[in-house]
């Protein structure tokens, strides 16, 4: 002040839901500016397959022979009422056993999730539910978000294969990538 009184001033920000608050104050010529920095906290979601019975043909030596198969899913998130996110994934299977797939922080904390088999893959059935609703996407790495799938061959020989086309905007309009990459969405893994 005028009279040499020194003033003191705190700034605090109220906890806000699913947000990192930051306040950074910085001396000026002047007096002191303050920044007030919100960061949507992110979480994690995998979703595995499991594939307990698979199809082998036999090709014209009489060995048996794996046949892929590609079972795709499509991702919808939505945040405070809003669609937020809608992708596909794929996973590709060439025997028995388990995949997962992993989208790591392109979720807000708080979205509730959909995943649905969307695709089951030639000759093959879902064992249980082929959709995984209202899944919550969660702060941290010890209780991430999981949807489970369970698939089986139906004993029917039919053919086919699953493609995954891939797209990136760059903010001036959709371009397709033509890399040759079929893997899960970028930050995935199968």
């Amino acid at each position: 002040t005028e009279d040499g009184t020194k003033i003191t001033y705190s700034v605090e920000e109220a906890e806000v839901e699913h947000y990192d608050g930051e306040v950074k104050v910085t001396e000026t010529e002047t007096g002191f500016e303050v920044a007030v920095t919100n960061t949507l906290k992110t979480g994690d979601l995998k979703i595995t397959k499991d594939l307990t019975k698979y199809n082998q043909f036999v090709n014209g030596n009489g060995d048996a022979q794996a046949q892929n198969v590609t079972f795709v899913f499509l991702i919808t998130a939505t945040f405070d009422g809003r669609e937020i996110y809608k992708d596909y994934a794929a996973l590709t299977f060439d025997g028995t056993g388990s995949s997962t797939i992993e989208l790591k922080g392109k979720l807000p904390v708080g979205a509730k999730v959909t995943v649905e088999e969307v695709d089951s893959g030639a000759g093959y059935v879902p064992v249980g539910e082929d959709k995984v609703s209202n899944i919550e996407i969660k702060e941290g790495t010890e209780d991430v978000a999981t949807a489970n799938f369970n698939n089986a061959y139906n004993d029917e020989i039919t053919s086919g294969y699953g493609v995954v086309n891939k797209y990136s905007n760059d903010g001036s309009g959709w371009e397709a990538d033509n890399s040759g990459d079929n893997r899960a969405p970028e930050g995935g893994q199968n």
